[in-house]
């Protein structure tokens, strides 16, 4: 639970892009959802600005906290709310340039990105394109080249 500051919600998705979710701050609650499922996600939580939160161990007070009524409202009238949030959500559509970042840093292990036409078909773009833009980031010192086709980030 968000004590003071605010933070960011995105899912970034398999082609690297991102889609803000929400927005959070004072009382804001995060990781309910990894309460009731297991298995990684690709949603990302980052702090907008200086951040204070209170953490709670679902692992070892999970039973107690199904047993709470309480909580059980709390987490079901938060999810609700994002659900609302999410559903009525316009976002507008990223950049190639930053859905590479975001595959880079995202998807890509040890966010190096290995082969160019595999990239370029997850990414929906040309090979070209995604060349053009890998060559640009190298002149800006975002990535760097490692390799044939391999480029990590900075």
């Amino acid at each position: 639970m968000v004590v003071n500051g605010s933070l960011s919600i995105s899912f970034i998705r398999d082609d690297g892009s991102s889609y803000s979710l929400s927005t959070g701050n004072e009382n804001y609650i995060i990781g309910e959802m990894d309460f009731f499922t297991t298995g990684e996600s690709n949603v990302i939580a980052e702090a907008s600005s200086q951040l204070t939160t209170i953490a709670m161990d679902t692992a070892t007070y999970r039973e107690k906290l199904l047993n709470n009524n309480a909580f059980l409202q709390l987490i079901a009238s938060t999810m609700a709310t994002k659900m609302i949030s999410i559903t009525n959500n316009d976002a507008a559509p990223s950049s190639l340039s930053e859905r590479i970042l975001n595959y880079l840093k995202y998807k890509c292990e040890n966010k190096t990105l290995h082969g160019i036409e595999k990239a370029a078909y997850r990414l929906h773009c040309s090979p070209r394109q995604l060349q053009r833009i890998l060559n640009q980031f190298e002149k800006d010192n975002l990535v760097i080249k490692i390799g044939k086709g391999k480029y990590q980030l900075l």
